[in-house]
């Protein structure tokens, strides 16, 4: 069982693609960074791991190379789609892929790093990427706020009970709006649509927004509440969270 180490600060895309490679036969997430401090730790504390880390985080990423290399760790790179990285840095990544990669297009490169061997996905063709924002956008805007909410939640890991508490509403109404979602996203169940909405970026930054909006309005208590969802997350069995 390959072991994962998800370091990203952005916090929809950090859940998806944890999410997605969990539930991938034989990738295993033992933690999940939102920055630096949290990411040299967990390299540390995980020998021999697989570590994802995006390249516009504010770490130094010549360092976290380092330290995966002195404990056997190998470390892929996710890129911004209009990054440059430096020589220095592309030259000793395992792997590179960049945000506008699939699901499948992750899960391989993490296969095939596993398996030894150097793997750069290279940035979708203009053309695709446009297509695609456009498939995002016509989903984005057929789903109502409330919608674009449980959208977020799922990504992060939240089943029907617990996204019922947060929008004080009854799991079966929960359950009736996912029906409606998958619809609308031509999806059948949640690992597709967290698959859907990791591909589209757009998407999952109007989801997450809806959230915080939810969340600033409930005032001071939401932001104290110690199930806040950008406090804790739900996790895998056996994960370890560095959050």
């Amino acid at each position: 069982m390959a072991r994962i180490i998800v370091a990203d600060d952005q916090a929809v895309f950090r859940a998806g693609s944890a999410r997605i490679l969990a539930e991938a036969d034989g990738l295993r997430i033992i933690a999940q960074c939102p920055d630096s401090s949290r990411l040299y730790h967990a390299v540390k504390s995980f020998r021999e791991s697989i570590v994802i880390v995006a390249c516009s985080m504010a770490v130094d990423l010549e360092q976290v190379l380092a330290s995966a290399k002195a404990v056997g760790s190998r470390v892929i790179g996710i890129a911004e789609n209009n990054d440059q990285l430096s020589q220095s840095v592309a030259v000793n990544l395992d792997g590179l892929v960049y945000r506008s990669v699939t699901s499948a297009g992750l899960i391989d490169c993490v296969r095939r790093v596993i398996r030894g061997e150097r793997t750069i996905h290279l940035r979708r063709p203009n053309n695709d990427k446009v297509a695609i924002d456009q498939s995002g956008a016509r989903v984005c805007d057929s789903l109502t706020p409330k919608e674009l909410r449980i959208c977020a939640l799922i990504l992060q890991g939240f089943r029907n009970q617990g996204i019922a508490l947060r929008l004080n509403n009854s799991e079966q109404t929960i359950k009736n709006c996912l029906f409606r979602i998958y619809h609308k996203a031509g999806v059948s169940n949640r690992l597709e649509l967290c698959a859907f909405i990791f591909s589209h970026q757009a998407l999952a930054e109007v989801a997450m927004t809806s959230v915080r909006d939810m969340e600033s309005c409930q005032g001071v208590d939401g932001a104290h509440n110690p199930r806040n969802i950008y406090r804790v997350e739900e996790k895998h069995q056996g994960q370890r969270e560095f959050v």
